[in-house]
């Protein structure tokens, strides 16, 4: 894992840390930041479905150029990260990375 690189995953009171997708691991990490919109915030965001590695025009990148995206996954919806070059989605699950052809992309919309 790339130190710095700000990696989509997913965070929560019943998590250690925060686990991302990364090197086909569930990769738990203890300093991260959440995301928010706050209500003075210019713009809003929506999530839009996509699948095969499109992403529309749009979508919200972090500033190391990474989508963010989720997926249905065993009955619940996942956050994780989006490869336009794979062509998926990658969300950390059971202490795994898991690779999804369809997925939601975090759109900014006006």
């Amino acid at each position: 894992m790339e130190d710095g690189v700000k990696t989509p995953g997913k965070a929560g009171p019943k998590l250690s840390g925060a686990h991302i997708p990364w090197g086909n691991k569930e990769v738990v990490v203890e300093n991260y930041e959440i995301l928010v919109h706050s209500p003075n915030s210019v713009g809003y965001y929506e999530w839009l479905p996509c699948s095969g590695g499109d992403v529309p025009e749009n979508a919200f990148k972090t500033s190391d150029g990474i989508y963010i995206g989720r997926c249905h996954y065993e009955g619940g919806l996942v956050p994780g990260k989006v490869s336009t070059s794979h062509g998926c989605a990658y969300i950390s699950y059971g202490g795994e990375e898991e690779e999804l052809p369809e997925y939601q992309v975090l759109c900014r919309i006006k």
